[in-house]
């Protein structure tokens, strides 16, 4: 493994100094060493790390790596979600399911399945839904969102673009994220500096906020955070 992910013969040497023969502490080392060292974005690594685990053989631990990533990639739709959505859409669930574009014998076959239990359906039926449609992700919330407010449920729509609002900017800069940092700032043109704006972008905040410390600050980072063209872990 250390030898797919890079790493030289003296590294290999110097963990098994260091650990001797546990092997859980010497892999342990090595991935957390060069997860914090390795100077790739971090998508390159998990994909790094999961073609290294295949290769290797270790197609169990890949699995498991694979269904992290796509839970943390795709929070909107990932079980636990979808189980929040269906104690809210199980009394509706086959209109639900049609509202989603599902035919009547995917319903038949959810309801025979599920032996007729609404909860069990609504979320067995949108697991399957998820995991078989051929459209994009992004598609695939826009339709979400779609039936839900075509079925009346408005408030779990607006919680799903939410949620989908956090997953795109990430947790670390989200829009409540960024408010919550503003209201602790006062020197928002420092703020600016350190963030490359010129005179004139200060001087048009300024025209637009005054001396509104927190609207000015929470306007330079959603500005920044929108238009760097920088990677998300470089922003952060």
């Amino acid at each position: 493994v250390c030898t797919r992910l890079g790493w030289d013969d003296d590294f290999i040497y110097r963990v098994e100094q260091e650990y001797q023969d546990d092997t859980f502490q010497c892999c342990f080392y090595s991935l957390k060493t060069w997860r914090d060292t390795f100077d790739v974005s971090y998508d390159d690594k998990y994909n790094m790390l999961w073609k290294t685990l295949r290769t290797c053989g270790y197609d169990d631990c890949a699995h498991t790596l694979y269904w992290k990533y796509r839970t943390e990639h795709s929070f909107v739709l990932c079980d636990d979600q979808i189980d929040v959505y269906s104690r809210t859409l199980r009394h509706d669930w086959k209109d639900f399911c049609r509202a989603l574009k599902c035919d009547d014998d995917f319903i038949t076959k959810i309801e025979l399945e599920c032996g007729g239990d609404n909860f069990v359906c609504i979320s067995t039926g949108l697991r399957y839904w998820r995991d078989s449609v051929d459209i994009s992700y992004d598609d695939m919330i826009d339709l979400f969102c779609a039936a839900c407010e075509s079925r009346g449920f408005h408030d779990l729509a607006v919680y799903c673009r939410t949620n989908y609002r956090y997953e795109s900017y990430g947790l670390a800069l989200c829009d409540d994220t960024l408010r919550f940092i503003s209201r602790m700032i006062d020197d928002w043109r420092l703020i600016c500096t350190r963030f490359g704006f010129d005179d004139d972008f200060v001087y048009r905040v300024y025209q637009d906020y005054h001396d509104d410390a927190y609207q000015s600050c929470y306007y330079v980072f959603r500005t920044w955070r929108d238009t760097s063209d920088m990677s998300y872990d470089d922003k952060v």
